[in-house]
């Protein structure tokens, strides 16, 4: 019971770290997205990857690091960022909207 609880503990950790980085990317991501008006894909593409790697650089994580060495790391991590920006950026559920219409 005792390592089941423990084996819990470490990839609810994991999860949430991994996470905290999606988060911070998605945040630099769109405060750079608010300031272009409009914003096009090639833009937003540059916003994204200026702020993944900065980010990136700053983490010590070698998890994460780990995670992003193959494309289906990468796209997943991607995915989620895309997926937090959707439901938590405007400017990104504007972008959305309108390309919808």
């Amino acid at each position: 019971m005792r390592a089941r609880i423990t084996f819990l503990f470490i990839l609810i950790s994991i999860f949430s770290f991994c996470q905290s980085f999606e988060q911070k990317v998605a945040e630099k991501t769109c405060k750079c997205i608010s300031e272009i008006k409009p914003i096009t894909k090639e833009e937003f593409r540059k916003c994204e990857s200026e702020s993944f790697g900065s980010t990136l650089n700053e983490t010590d994580d070698k998890k994460i690091k780990r995670k992003i060495k193959n494309i289906k790391g990468m796209i997943e991590v991607i995915k989620n960022i895309n997926a937090i920006l959707i439901d938590t950026c405007p400017a990104k559920k504007e972008e959305e909207t309108r390309e919808s219409s």
